[in-house]
């Protein structure tokens, strides 16, 4: 019988070592205000319970998270890159034990122990494919818990191989056909870098993590943009410059398609799945409840009874199942300088936070005020703005 090759660790290390290498922190987590998937991945951030991001890099969503007062750790399979992580956390304020060196596909949690499970652009880069990271993420939630599972879609237009990436790099098409040329001839060797990254559609996604006993409650296309951010570059002025003056035109079109049909070309698969169990933990309150007959028909979160009758219906409504987060205002267009700003909450003039901002809400809200329950518990879905500028 063959054995199955794995991705052994010392190559995962090594490779993500030189990927995060140069990544640097603040500018990870400004650009945190650009990402189209932030509405899904606050959305099922439950406020109760620990979170952990598998798979975490340079840690700028563990910061984010942890800014907003989460429980939220992270793991990564370079050393390097999680040491540096610690230290900027603490630089931070946030604390210097949040992150953590580990495989994804072996935690060091412990069974039924975690909340809500992050994994963005991980899971695909195995040689054995993405079961082992699976299963591990169904391992260590609780029952009720749940997994955030994000990849690139193998129909995405941002890919290297796609014809409009080939049209907007066509200043490196000569080198690209020589570069082909001389490899189909043998002349020239291609390097192993030993990078893996498979590709696969939203049907092939949702059908891994069914077959590693979750429950699929929302899934999405997205990323349509992304196709154009990828090709802004620093050494090409002059393909910028007609980005930049197409981005406050375009874009805006292209947002009236994400999570539709035509978003597949875009660049995310987005699965959120619940790991199911006759006791299960409420998404909103954490309490254990009796779920004697599993259905998620009404709800994309599992919630008990106390919160079905108590909870605010703007607050709960936005859970009801099939309805897509969605931001409060998007802008192409940088704002203007503004006098001081007050906190709606407490009244507080908010202070400018050069590495954080608003934390990407549209209302004034101070830092502090933002980690009330309730208040952060409706902001983060009604209250997130996009900026992409």
């Amino acid at each position: 019988m063959k054995v199955q090759e794995k991705t052994s660790d010392e190559d995962l290390n090594n490779i993500w070592t030189k990927v995060w290498k140069n990544e640097n922190i603040v500018d990870s987590i400004r650009n945190i205000r650009k990402d189209e998937n932030l509405r899904w991945k606050l959305k099922y951030a439950p406020l109760n319970g620990k979170i952990l991001e598998a798979g975490c890099g340079v840690g700028q969503y563990v910061i984010y998270f942890k800014k907003m007062g989460f429980d939220i750790e992270g793991i990564d399979i370079s050393n390097d890159t999680v040491e540096k992580a610690n230290i900027d956390s603490e630089m931070m304020n946030l604390g210097k034990d949040i992150f953590f060196t580990g495989d994804v596909r072996k935690l060091h949690y412990k069974d039924n122990s975690l909340s809500y499970y992050l994994s963005m652009g991980v899971i695909e880069h195995f040689i054995e494919g993405p079961k082992f990271a699976l299963d591990e993420a169904y391992r260590v939630l609780k029952p009720g818990g749940i997994a955030y599972i994000a990849t690139p879609t193998k129909y995405s237009l941002a890919h290297a191989n796609s014809f409009i990436k080939w049209l907007l790099e066509i200043d490196k098409l000569p080198r690209r056909l020589i570069k082909n040329i001389l490899l189909k001839i043998n002349i020239l060797k291609e390097e192993k870098s030993g990078w893996i990254e498979n590709l696969w559609s939203l049907k092939e996604l949702k059908d891994f993590v069914k077959d590693s006993g979750f429950i699929i409650t929302d899934c999405a296309n997205t990323g349509l943009k992304s196709t154009f951010d990828s090709n802004f570059r620093p050494s090409r002025k002059k393909m910028n410059k007609v980005l930049k003056k197409t981005k406050k035109i375009f874009y805006p079109i292209l947002d009236k398609y994400e999570d539709r049909n035509i978003a597949k070309f875009g660049l995310n698969n987005i699965v959120v799945a619940i790991k199911p169990g006759r006791k299960m933990h409420c998404f909103f309150c954490d309490s254990i409840y009796d779920y004697k007959k599993l259905n998620i028909g009404k709800y994309s979160v599992p919630v008990c009874q106390d919160c079905c009758n108590n909870l605010p219906s703007e607050i709960i409504e936005n859970y009801t199942f099939g309805r897509k987060p969605k931001f409060v205002r998007r802008n192409y267009i940088p704002p203007k300088k503004e006098n001081p700003k007050i906190c709606n909450e407490c009244q507080s003039e908010i202070k400018n936070d050069e590495i954080f901002g608003d934390l990407g809400f549209e209302k004034e809200i101070c830092h502090t005020c933002i980690k009330k329950p309730k208040l952060l518990l409706k902001e983060k879905v009604n209250g997130l703005k996009y900026e992409n500028y």
